[in-house]
């Protein structure tokens, strides 16, 4: 919808604000878990503190509620009711727009999922595993953690809105290249940083991760958006979505524990990390560039 109902010279940085919605999840997470935290005893809040923040969160769903009721279709969608009320088959309507998108695309949807593998990968390692890692190998304080895992956020937020702006004049794949190269070779001084020990240089490995993950999920919503014709705009772009989710963000802490636990360091953690960048690398350099394209394209 972001997207949809932009401009077409500034789609990137329209979408990028939905984006920002997760650094400024981090925040209410870092402030909600702090507070708990330091205002009751260890026991107490690994007992039934730790819930309270989640049982919180209902009230996003009032939030969530209220946007729906005063959101309004977008022009393209509008369009594309139109022309099928009109005539659907010009329109291309379908019963079943998902079986639609993975007969007619499932090559893009498959090159979506890699490329955004490692979005989701990185950033459940800087946010999750970091947190751990942080506190039981470095030995820094929960709240030391807490701290450069929120100054993080608070930079990735002008980031993706910064990123996302440039991709609308030198276009997506070039921005989200930069993205999965600095990645990459940000995947063993991210960890050289962090065993220095202090907060200093906990903050500065996860600011500059944050930082390069923000070169691909800044403009990575009208990258994705951008893809796919009206019709099918919504399930190809989720399709790609939810695949590089799970692939990624739905193994990557536990499976960096697993390579931490059974190589002794954190190398192996590295490599993993350099491999998803490559393949995000080799997936985009496949994609076709995407920004000049017409997003009011109902009979695409």
């Amino acid at each position: 919808m972001a997207t949809e109902f932009a401009p077409k010279h500034k789609r990137g940085f329209y979408g990028s604000f939905a984006q920002i919605g997760v650094p400024i999840g981090v925040l209410l997470g870092v402030v909600a878990f702090y507070v708990i935290g330091t205002s009751m005893d260890a026991a107490a809040f690994e007992s039934f503190g730790w819930r309270i923040p989640f049982i919180a969160s209902v009230v996003l769903v009032g939030v969530a509620i209220y946007a729906k009721n005063k959101l309004e279709d977008t022009p393209a969608f509008k369009h594309l009711q139109e022309i099928a009320a009109k005539d659907p088959n010009v329109a291309g309507a379908s019963k079943s727009p998902i079986l639609e998108v993975l007969k007619a695309h499932w090559g893009k949807i498959l090159l979506a999922g890699g490329a955004f593998t490692v979005v989701n990968t990185t950033f459940y390692i800087y946010i999750t595993f970091m947190l751990s890692y942080g506190t039981k190998t470095v030995k820094l304080s929960q709240g030391q953690m807490l701290v450069a895992i929120a100054i993080g956020a608070v930079i990735q937020i002008p980031a993706l809105a910064g990123f996302a702006a440039i991709s609308d004049r030198i276009g997506r794949r070039k921005m989200y290249l930069a993205g999965s190269i600095a990645t990459a070779l940000w995947a063993f001084p991210l960890f050289w940083l962090a065993d220095a020990g202090s907060l200093f240089t906990m903050t500065i490995a996860l600011v500059v991760a944050q930082v390069a993950l923000s070169m691909m999920y800044g403009p990575l919503a009208a990258f994705f958006s951008e893809m796919f014709s009206a019709k099918l705009r919504y399930s190809g772009a989720s399709l790609g979505y939810q695949l590089g989710a799970l692939l990624g963000g739905a193994i990557a802490p536990l499976l960096s524990v697993y390579l931490q636990q059974a190589t002794g360091g954190t190398a192996a953690i590295s490599i993993y990390i350099i491999v998803v960048s490559v393949i995000a690398i080799g997936c985009t350099l496949a994609l076709t560039e995407t920004y000049q394209n017409e997003m009011d394209d109902a009979t695409a």
